[in-house]
């Protein structure tokens, strides 16, 4: 009941066709009047309400207090088993009319099945996370004292941010697990490819050439995943030791910031991965060259990933978190490093990245344009000599 009353079950049940249908292009039977989504766009507009519904109700948003407090453990594993149920129903497929029988499940509803398998997991990695078991931030809904509401927002920020890196790290887990002969093949992403080098070092001199940086990308985005992570476990702990009248929340709550737009970045450049077909980053049989848009536009999501990490690391460090933990005993899903730690892997694994696209080491941030302020305006030369020279 508590996950049936915020998710859109009405408009999953109809848009996905989950009654009998007949031939493309023709009407719904029974109680449901929408047309075969013959081209997936009004699946896509699900997906994403499934997508924004999915997180309203596992952060505990859809219930107006529950934004504050959040969700309990136990509610969250009865939320992930319901959602599982779901995903496993539009993966048998759909009832065929008239007949005892199954038809197998269409694109439409498998997209469906994925995406609840997803949230699922995602309610499944915050129901061990510390910002729900830590008892320095439970049942923080609804108190007035001071610093109260303040710290119970920054909770809440931490629970959408976790929920949000969760809920990405399934869906890329079901995306970048690839066969090797697709990631050998041009039809692969990659990121499938990059994931399937990393993890067959061995067969990384067999077919065609890749760009350098295709051998340090998985790794660059598992530690800044890993770093995001710590990050996170450790704001929870501090805000979680904290005096309940402590007012300098202002710090932590500029920490939290910080790593969401590290967040961003990081999922954009997954994205990114995710979207460009593994061929960009190969050579061509007769020696192209990779795709020089493709790698420019990787190097720039990077750059811009690498400074926003940069800039998360320094506010955990002055929030006070750069050496927190949590334990596993206490919080089965949180991080075992401690964001300083995590901060070294970075270091390494974005090294190698800047040594394959080139990019001179340092905090990341953008030169300044040197020859334009200090050498002046391109002005046009006064004579005729100097035109023609």
């Amino acid at each position: 009941a508590l996950a049936a009353a915020a998710l859109p079950i009405g408009a999953l049940r109809s848009r996905l066709a989950m009654a009998p249908v007949a031939d493309p292009g023709e009407l719904m039977t029974g109680d449901f009047t929408t047309e075969f989504d013959s081209d997936g766009a009004s699946t896509m507009d699900l997906a994403g309400a499934l997508r924004a519904a999915g997180a309203a109700l596992i952060t505990g948003a859809a219930f107006g207090d529950g934004a504050a407090a959040g969700l309990a453990p136990r509610e969250l594993n009865d939320v992930s088993a319901w959602l599982r149920r779901l995903a496993r129903r539009f993966a048998t497929g759909q009832s065929a009319h008239d007949e005892n029988r199954l038809l197998p499940p269409d694109e439409n509803s498998l997209g469906a099945s994925n995406e609840l398998i997803a949230l699922a997991d995602a309610s499944d990695a915050l129901a061990g996370h510390p910002v729900s078991v830590l008892d320095g931030l439970v049942g923080l809904a609804g108190k007035s004292l001071e610093g109260g509401t303040a710290r119970a927002a920054i909770a809440s920020g931490l629970r959408a941010l976790s929920f949000r890196a969760a809920a990405a790290a399934a869906r890329v887990a079901a995306h970048s697990a690839a066969t090797p002969s697709a990631t050998r093949s041009d039809s692969g992403s990659l990121l499938q490819l990059a994931m399937w080098r990393r993890a067959n070092p061995g067969e990384r001199g067999r077919g065609d050439r890749v760009h350098p940086v295709v051998d340090a990308l998985a790794q660059a985005l598992s530690s800044a995943e890993n770093l995001e992570r710590s990050v996170a476990c450790a704001l929870c702990a501090a805000l979680a030791r904290a005096p309940a009248a402590d007012a300098g929340w202002d710090a932590v709550a500029g920490a939290v910031e910080a790593v969401k737009a590290a967040q961003d970045w990081r999922l954009r450049l997954e994205s990114f991965a995710c979207a460009t077909p593994a061929s960009k980053l190969r050579h061509g049989p007769d020696g192209t060259p990779p795709d020089a848009a493709a790698v420019e536009r990787l190097a720039v999501a990077y750059s811009l990933l690498r400074e926003a990490v940069g800039d998360s690391a320094a506010a955990s460090a002055a929030a006070g978190a750069g050496n927190l933990s949590v334990p596993v005993a206490v919080a089965p899903n949180a991080s075992a490093e401690t964001p300083a730690r995590a901060w070294e892997a970075w270091q390494h694994a974005s090294g190698r990245v800047n040594v394959a696209l080139g990019i001179p080491p340092g905090d990341g941030a953008v030169p300044p344009a040197l020859l334009w302020r200090l050498g002046g305006h391109p002005l046009v030369p006064r004579t005729e000599g100097l035109r023609r020279a």
